[in-house]
């Protein structure tokens, strides 16, 4: 029975949860004021060898005693303030698991972080979870870095039980202390009838599936060889990667990939289908997506037609708008077995094949407007023995945050873009025409801080660029239109949102503060990695140091800090005023235009925009003396 207690006691810490040790561990996590008494004890024992068995078999069995009283009030499994615990009613079913996986995934800036279930990142969430992750303080640093950033952090687990059971939502969610498992205990949940081996073919695993290695990891497989893991690697957080068969090397870098130990079904999803891809009902034409934006690429799978007896067999993309083929000619098509307009001899084994939403005249492509269109299958190269049709949407991609800050205009766009596509910038309820120029225009792909395919399964751009010339002085009296294409195809809009602006922004120099104590710089505009001459004076303590902050930062911490140097030294060691008691009041120190790059904790892609000094009068972040705002560009 206690050795039934104690291990409900134990919990992984993979997940962040108090591991007991030994007695004093556990008398110390029951009765901390008690620990100091249990501790002079054991020292007195330790004095008298005679006695030493004797009094620690009664210190034992006085815990034992205490543990049997208290236990059940402290670790129930079953706590009045929270509804009972309920792992076999399905909550959802296996494609909407797949749908909110991919969101969190694609949409939400998240990180990992040991033991936490989608709370939003704060410094005091990392202090409270820094011995969780074995004492590792420069992940613990580098997500500091990330809090001005509207981060939610997870673990692994957490993600699984945030999403699935706990109604996740913007970082709110219905935790039950009654449904609090680990890895380990998810994979115990699945049912050993489910359950399989390592991946030998992925015909055998359905989407919505818990993945396992065991002891250490869990994510949920999402479908076509893909699952959404939170992890410390590659990205640190929620992100799709590569399910690898174990039969597979694994890639070389190029994509985030793992092989997993174990699969199977969670008593909370109900699976009803086999593949989330769109399949035929004979099951020789499969597509990897039912919606797709203009141009986007289309993987289409032939399962039954190669080889020698359809040495002709092609697929085609027609518009449903048509009655007939015949009158409906978009002259987007391939061979199956080649993959290209070349028919291969003898006929090639290529099942999978891409063709775009596009259609093509005289070989010029064509951006499809919205509708349905479909995806034919033939047997011959006449196109008169239609074996197979599947249809699909086109949809045009959103625009999904547009922000106005100090100058720079800050665009997300949800969907698939191509190369040509272009932001233009109009005051509202104007759209570009060649007639109507745009007040200010920039490249979708350009300056791009972010473009993210996530296995075919959705695109997610972020760009940001300069926008002081078009001089907006209300935001949101302006919009940004997404065209497609060089033309004014445009498809989407959104009006500015405002964030932040400076009201002195080209200041020269900087007036000292009341106290004496300030900062002086020479020109306020600086290209990337240049370098900053700093003049301070009037200084009264050797700890003064400056940063290097975004221009809207208002809370001086350091998790927002990017460069900064000690007064007393031009450098982030401050050796000479350790050992010194003297140090300059007045002088020069130097930083460079660059910032810590939030999702790798490296220097490097800085964003263009306005940044300031500010100078504190010690080693804190409070006493500040002086700021200048400058401006970083190309």
């Amino acid at each position: 029975m206690w050795g039934q207690l104690f291990f409900c006691c134990r919990r992984n810490d993979f997940d962040g949860i108090i591991v007991v040790h030994d007695h004093a561990d556990i008398y110390d996590f029951i009765f901390p004021q008690s620990l100091g008494r249990y501790r002079q004890m054991k020292s007195a024992q330790q004095k008298s060898n005679t006695n030493y068995n004797l009094k620690k078999i009664c210190v034992l069995m006085t815990v034992l005693v205490l543990l049997c009283c208290s236990f059940p009030l402290v670790l129930t499994a079953e706590s009045s303030e929270y509804p009972p615990s309920d792992f076999t009613t399905p909550r959802m079913n296996n494609a909407e698991a797949v749908e909110k996986l991919v969101e969190l995934a694609t949409k939400y800036n998240t990180v990992y972080v040991n033991g936490t279930v989608g709370q939003p990142l704060s410094c005091d969430l990392i202090e409270n979870t820094i011995n969780s992750t074995s004492g590792n303080t420069v992940r613990a640093e580098r997500n500091k870095k990330r809090v001005p950033y509207n981060y939610y952090a997870f673990d692994c687990s957490g993600m699984v039980k945030a999403l699935f059971l706990w109604e996740w939502d913007n970082g709110e969610y219905n935790y039950n202390e009654n449904e609090v498992v680990n890895q380990s205990g998810l994979w115990e949940l699945c049912p050993k009838a489910s359950r399989s081996n390592i991946f030998t073919s992925y015909d055998s695993i359905m989407p919505g599936e818990f993945l396992y290695i065991e002891d250490e990891h869990c994510g949920i497989y999402i479908g076509g060889g893909y699952a959404v893991e939170c992890t410390p690697n590659w990205n640190s957080g929620v992100q799709i990667t590569r399910v690898v068969l174990d039969s597979e090397p694994l890639p070389d870098g190029s994509e985030p990939a793992r092989k997993w130990d174990s699969h199977g079904k969670l008593p909370f999803i109900s699976y009803t289908d086999d593949d989330l891809y769109q399949t035929s009902a004979s099951g020789r034409l499969q597509l990897n997506k039912s919606v797709y934006n203009p141009g986007e690429p289309i993987r289409i799978t032939v399962k039954g037609l190669i080889g020698k007896d359809y040495p002709d067999a092609f697929v085609a993309v027609y518009s449903t708008a048509f009655p007939t083929q015949s009158y409906n000619s978009l002259n987007n098509w391939c061979y199956v077995g080649s993959g290209t307009h070349d028919r291969v001899d003898p006929p090639g084994t290529v099942e999978t094949v891409y063709l775009d939403a596009k259609s093509y005249i005289l070989d010029e492509p064509q951006i499809l407007p919205p509708g349905t269109y479909q995806v034919k299958l033939f047997a011959d190269d006449e196109g008169t023995q239609a074996i197979d049709t599947l249809n699909f949407q086109v949809v045009y991609p959103e625009i999904s945050k547009a922000l106005y800050a100090d100058g720079l205009i800050d665009v997300t766009i949800d969907g698939y873009i191509e190369e040509n596509a272009w932001i233009g910038l109009y005051q509202n309820g104007t759209t570009g025409s060649y007639s109507t120029p745009s007040l200010l225009w920039h490249y979708a792909t350009k300056e791009v801080t972010s473009r993210r395919n996530y296995g075919e399964l959705h695109y997610v751009t972020h760009l940001r660029f300069d926008a002081s010339d078009a001089k907006i002085s209300t935001p949101s009296a302006y919009q940004v239109v997404l065209y497609l294409d060089e033309g004014y195809n445009s498809v989407a809009t959104k009006q500015l949102a405002a964030t932040y602006q400076h009201t002195d922004i080209l200041t020269q120099y900087t007036a000292a503060s009341a106290s004496g104590s300030g900062i002086h710089i020479g020109p306020t505009v600086y290209e990337m990695e240049e370098e900053i001459k700093i003049d301070f004076f009037g200084l009264t303590n050797k700890d003064a140091w400056i940063g290097l902050y975004p221009a809207s930062t208002t809370n001086y911490n350091p998790c927002s800090t990017g460069m900064w140097v000690y007064t007393s030294t031009g450098t982030q060691w401050a050796m000479y005023a350790e050992y010194s008691s003297a140090f300059p009041a007045n002088g020069t120190v130097y930083l460079h235009a660059n910032v810590v790059d939030v999702n790798t904790g490296s220097l490097g892609n800085t964003p263009l925009g306005y940044y300031k000094l500010v100078l504190f009068g010690d080693s804190g972040y409070t006493n500040v003396l002086d700021e200048v705002v400058i401006r970083i560009t190309y």
